[in-house]
């Protein structure tokens, strides 16, 4: 049973350092686990040696909306693979329909709730033409899988449309010359 205490949002340093007004690389940040955290995020410059990134992401069970946060050594750390380039209003677009997405069930669709929702909300970015699927598969699929050509974790990551990888999936074919 829920105490009925809800924490603090974070803090947002958007007022330090806001989201520009030219095209960005908006990236899947894999931060490595227990557990394994995605979100989606990008690099809005830099203040004082300082980086900043504006963050769409999960807290627990709780969305608090697009947050800028200062890059701390986890994120410097953490894998960061291309979904696309965005313009500032395709950005304010993508974030509207993150805070529209609702927050997954445990375990839904057989991904942890946090990687289900990234890819519920790259899922609507793309029926909204923010990203084409070829991009988005690519960017999943890699993100699918560890450094070491392994799956993560003990199930099947679900793409936005079915598509299933499993932990000890079949490498690719290697080609014999003859």
């Amino acid at each position: 049973m829920s105490s009925g205490i809800i924490p603090q949002p974070p803090v947002d340093l958007h007022h330090e350092c806001p989201d520009p007004d030219r095209r960005l690389d908006v990236k899947l940040y894999i931060y490595p686990g227990p557990p394994i955290h995605w979100a989606i995020a990008w690099n809005v410059g830099s203040l004082h040696d300082t980086q900043y990134h504006r963050m769409l992401e999960l807290d627990g069970v709780y969305y608090w909306g697009a947050i800028t946060r200062s890059g701390g050594i986890s994120t410097m750390t953490c894998r960061k693979i291309l979904i696309s380039q965005m313009s500032l209003r395709k950005r304010e677009a993508l974030s509207g329909i993150a805070f529209k997405t609702g927050v997954p069930a445990t375990r839904s669709g057989g991904n942890p709730p946090d990687i289900q929702w990234v890819l519920d909300v790259l899922t609507e970015a793309h029926s909204q033409n923010l990203l084409n699927r070829a991009a988005l598969n690519v960017a999943t699929l890699e993100a699918s899988i560890s450094r070491r050509g392994r799956m993560l974790g003990n199930d099947a990551i679900t793409n936005a449309w079915g598509h299933q990888w499993y932990r000890g999936a079949p490498q690719r074919p290697r080609w014999r010359y003859s």
